[in-house]
């Protein structure tokens, strides 16, 4: 693919904003429709997104961006990263990309009808190629960055649940150790895991849960918050147990930004807290206070205390 876009290509983009507009929600339907024909391309996506219509909304938000900016794709940097960081959760490869390029112009084609010329086809091929081609490299820097560190891994690993604990009425906490033995990637202060239950027996189930512990070499620990319509909090609080295996594929970055906060009435109590399960503490308090040091895991602070923050999952849509 060119380094950069052609004026043609640009201009022809440009010309479609109105149409995705108006139509965006219904081309990313008819997109989803042509990908999920096949049960592998499927299986890569998270289902709750799809069932409640947000993905569909999402991504139809996301390539009218796209063609907004498509002269000034610097704006786009964020949101690229976002994207990235959610294809390494989901365990996006370069071989999936072509399945969503022929999904999505067999979309628009359907949806506009005669104003999809064969101009404005060949132009959002280029044009989603050359998006594709950014995210690829960047996914494979990822990748590349997670294998050269200690405990990291790429894709799905098992994990078992070595202990739950009761934190509250509504919140439940979850140690993770991996199946196979080895390290874990010690993680930063904000970053998640993405989980796939499909071997707890919940084929198709994916989630995003912040990682609540202080970073080491053998453990993650999750604090998920009881949603009565969340179908993984449901399975996590009425069924999970310790010996439950799920698949997790490696932290990424945070969901939200870390905000130092004191806690009231403790001014030693000194930590950094992200939206989540009631906003978790995301920085261990005994490591970020300088005359407070002795080791230890980071206390939760619970809804009662301060009720409130977006779920990890709430990040930017999967491009695919």
């Amino acid at each position: 693919m060119p380094k950069t876009l052609s004026s043609e290509t640009i201009a022809a983009v440009k010309a479609t904003i109105s149409a995705l507009d108006e139509h965006g929600a219904v081309i990313t339907a008819a997109m989803y429709r042509r990908l999920f024909e096949d049960a592998e391309i499927a299986a890569l996506f998270n289902q709750s997104n799809q069932k409640s219509g947000t993905q569909i909304h999402a991504l139809a938000a996301a390539i009218l961006a796209y063609a907004r900016n498509i002269e000034s794709l610097a704006a786009l940097g964020p949101a690229v990263e976002r994207i990235a960081q959610k294809h390494i959760g989901y365990a996006i490869l370069p071989d999936h990309y072509p399945h969503v390029a022929t999904a999505l112009l067999g979309a628009i084609e359907e949806v506009l009808g005669g104003a999809a010329t064969p101009d404005v086809l060949t132009a959002w091929g280029e044009a989603y190629w050359f998006l594709a081609d950014i995210l690829k490299g960047r996914e494979a820097a990822i990748r590349d960055d997670l294998l050269s560190k200690a405990g990291g891994w790429t894709g799905w690993r098992r994990f078992v649940f070595a202990e739950r604990r009761q934190e509250s009425e509504t919140i439940t906490s979850f140690i993770l150790r991996p199946q196979d033995g080895g390290r874990v990637l010690r993680h930063k202060p904000g970053q998640y895991l993405t989980f796939r239950f499909d071997a707890a027996g919940r084929e198709g189930l994916k989630r995003n849960y912040s990682i609540s512990c202080a970073p080491n070499d053998e453990h993650y620990r999750i604090s998920v918050k009881r949603e009565p319509q969340g179908d993984a909090s449901v399975y996590l609080h009425d069924e999970a147990s310790a010996g439950t295996v799920v698949e997790c594929t490696p932290v990424g970055s945070a969901s939200a930004p870390c905000r130092a906060v004191v806690r009231r009435g403790r001014p030693d109590a000194y930590g950094q807290h992200i939206g989540g399960a009631g906003r978790k503490t995301c920085g261990p308090s005994n490591l970020l206070h300088p005359r407070h040091r002795e080791p230890g895991h980071p206390r939760l602070r619970l809804p009662r205390e301060d009720p409130g923050g977006a779920p990890a999952s709430n990040l930017s849509c999967n491009f695919l």
